[in-house]
């Protein structure tokens, strides 16, 4: 019982980070010349209690992202 326990616990730990953080990665470029991982949370709270989230995968770049949103890579 103690088992099964742990595992469902540690199941919804696990399911809880992914949906919740993403691992966001800056590839080395000019001004971060040895790149970058950041974990970031997926949704944000407003003040006046709207979520707003950010649209981003698991494990996600800028590059994903812009072409995601945008259609193209900008690189401003």
């Amino acid at each position: 019982m103690k088992i099964l326990l742990t595992g469902a616990l540690i199941l919804i730990a696990c399911l809880a980070v992914y949906t919740q953080l993403t691992i966001f990665v800056v590839p080395p470029i000019g001004a971060v010349p040895d790149g970058r991982t950041l974990i970031l949370w997926r949704y944000s709270i407003q003040a006046d209690g709207v979520v707003k989230g950010l649209k981003l995968e698991f494990v996600d770049t800028a590059d994903a992202a812009c072409t995601r949103t945008m259609g193209y890579v900008n690189l401003l």
